[in-house]
């Protein structure tokens, strides 16, 4: 298997047509609306990506992951899409394009794969069934309808070419290392999850000789010539990813969390289930959501991991038994457990399961999963010459099916509401699920009630809710591992200070003494300056809004309101008018001070 495989037929590149045709089900649900406001604006509007950062800085170093070829990909986008000067990303009309580009990339993805699959000598129905179900997998629907996981897309897009290239698009050997090391090279730049092509690389050539050794008897001397070159890739690769591992943990240390249980030992038991879950959510794609509620297994007497351990162990135990190519199919398992490795919590992260985590390592479990049933398919047929040979309409037949399934899939992804209320629905024990729901809640409250798009009735249900799904969020089994606990019990504060409840002020004081991250300090300020204002102390109020200034050193819109409204209470209205002033168009406060400016 190390060798580059020659197909004695190959399959005609117009079978292509079958992945580019069904691609775009992946955003017919949301290809026309306009950008998340969950976390795509830390990504399309960051600081190196915008007009006024010089081109030469994209691959400046920040606090946040290293991906620079994701950071030059979004550049190119705001050049093509982005109206000019650049509107604001809840008024941007860019979203569309870009969803676009990463629709191609992951298209392109797809085809690379579909060659690299040939190259494994599955047959041309398997190959393009396995790269067609992947390009139109629901999964993949959170990689390419979310402008955040460009990244991802990216990375496959390169990733796959390297398999393509290494399984045996290139004939020569230094040249094949050579091209398959520089698409690596720009998969890890896109993506630090890219290092789980290495491994696939490894076993590639690990499986290839055991099987040559199993087949004839070989003498004791090493091949150089053969062994070499792959030997150089593996050190390379390795060393960057060492590198880039390092650079990332450094770059993003106050970000991460504890790991899953409190050791490696823990993490392995945990990620049992989560493997055996990524294994059902990719066959029966029903139950995905944009987060996950997954418990942490802290002991071998757990019942939960034993079962899970059970079905793992037969669902690779069994299809390697039934396979025509048992060692293909370990191949394909070292290929799916390798490319999923680095999303396996070795590392703590925070969120312990996401659909995006295996879209690496999805294409060789649904290769395992089609030949499985090929096998079983050509089992019966031998027995019943009644059972016709169907595989050109098998394969259009079932990615037909689970493109329709990715148009509801990508649906959802029409707004944060849908998206998050989805998340709510189906994974109700995850307080990442409740929070954001919580948080989108609140934004949309807060916009109505400013707009005066809902009566006072309504806005106060709404922050009952809101408040509801912050309990749910505290009171939830994965809460302890959330990156910012201290987050939730502010934002309860808040919203029991806008239901008027009077343990609020006490609850905010609380927080603000456990030392809370810095972007949380305004939130909790502004809260207690709306108390303080509403009781008749003015300095203290206006004391608190300068408290909450000096956290961030951005300016916060909503924080020069209030400053506004106090100086206007103080009688300072020259000051007033100067904090109105600073206000960006672009914020939901800018309204609100247009007419105070209007009335000073």
């Amino acid at each position: 298997m190390s060798e580059p495989v020659e197909n004695s037929k190959p399959a005609p590149w117009r079978d292509a047509l079958l992945i580019v045709l069904l691609a775009p089900a992946l955003v017919a649900g949301c290809y026309s609306v306009g950008f998340l406001e969950y976390d795509d604006s830390a990504h399309y509007s960051h600081e190196l990506v915008v007009p006024e950062s010089p081109l030469s800085d994209f691959a400046r170093v920040t606090r946040t992951t290293y991906f620079p070829i994701t950071v030059l990909s979004y550049r190119l986008d705001r050049a093509l899409f982005e109206s000019v000067p650049p509107a604001p990303l809840r008024r941007s009309v860019a979203a569309p394009g870009v969803r676009l580009h990463s629709l191609l990339l992951h298209t392109l993805a797809g085809i690379f794969l579909w060659r690299a699959l040939l190259h494994l000598r599955l047959g041309r129905w398997v190959s393009l069934f396995a790269a067609a179900a992947w390009t139109v997998h629901p999964m993949a629907c959170e990689s390419v309808c979310w402008i955040s996981e460009r990244k991802n897309v990216l990375a496959a897009f390169f990733g796959f070419a390297s398999l393509w290239v290494y399984f045996g698009a290139l004939r020569n050997a230094w040249l094949r290392t050579f091209a398959t090391g520089a698409l690596f090279v720009l998969a890890m730049l896109s993506k630090p999850n890219a290092a789980g092509f290495l491994p696939v690389y490894c076993a590639f050539e690990a499986i290839g000789f055991l099987q040559r050794r199993s087949q004839i008897e070989r003498p004791n001397t090493i091949a150089w010539p053969r062994v070499l070159p792959p030997l150089l890739l593996f050190a390379a690769c390795g060393g960057l990813v060492i590198f880039l591992a390092k650079l990332n943990v450094r770059m993003t240390d106050d970000s991460t969390v504890a790991l899953a249980g409190g050791s490696l030992w823990t993490v392995a038991l945990t990620d049992v289930p989560i493997v055996v879950n990524y294994i059902f959510n990719a066959l029966i794609p029903s139950g995905l959501s944009i987060f996950y509620y997954s418990p942490v297994v802290t002991s071998l007497a757990s019942g939960y991991f034993w079962i899970h351990a059970a079905l793992l162990a037969a669902i690779v135990g069994g299809t390697i038994r039934i396979s025509g190519d048992r060692w293909r199919t370990a191949f394909l398992w070292c290929w799916f457990f390798g490319a999923l490795g680095p999303a396996l919590n070795i590392v703590p992260i925070p969120y312990l399961m996401q659909d995006r985590y295996a879209y690496f390592a999805l294409p060789a479990l649904l290769v395992i999963a089609a030949e499985t049933v090929v096998r079983i398919y050509a089992r019966v047929r031998t027995r019943s010459a009644a059972v016709p040979n169907m595989g050109t309409y098998v394969t259009i037949g079932a990615t037909v099916c689970i493109a329709l399934m990715a148009v509801l899939r990508s649906g959802v992804y029409r707004n944060d509401f849908e998206l998050l209320s989805d998340a709510v629905t189906k994974q109700p024990q995850s307080g990442y699920a409740h929070l954001h729901y919580a948080l989108t809640l609140a934004g949309a409250t807060d916009l109505n009630e400013q707009s005066g798009a809902s009566d006072p009735a309504m806005i106060k249900t709404a922050r009952k809710e809101v408040l509801k799904q912050l309990l749910l969020c505290e009171g939830s089994p994965d809460f302890d591992r959330m990156l910012d606990p201290g987050r939730v019990r502010i934002m309860e504060a808040v919203m029991e200070e806008e239901l008027g409840l009077s343990d609020a002020y006490m609850k905010l004081i609380e927080e603000l003494n456990r030392s809370p991250k810095p972007y949380n300090v305004p939130v909790a300020a502004l809260a207690l300056s709306r108390i303080e204002l509403a009781r008749g102390h003015t300095d203290n109020a206006l004391g608190w809004v300068e408290y909450g200034r000096k956290a961030i050193p951005t300016k916060s819109p909503e924080l020069l309101y209030q400053k506004g409204l106090c100086l206007e209470q103080l009688r300072r209205y020259a000051e007033a008018r100067a904090a109105y002033g600073e206000i960006p168009s672009s914020s939901l406060a800018f309204e609100r001070a247009q007419v105070r400016l209007k009335r000073l």
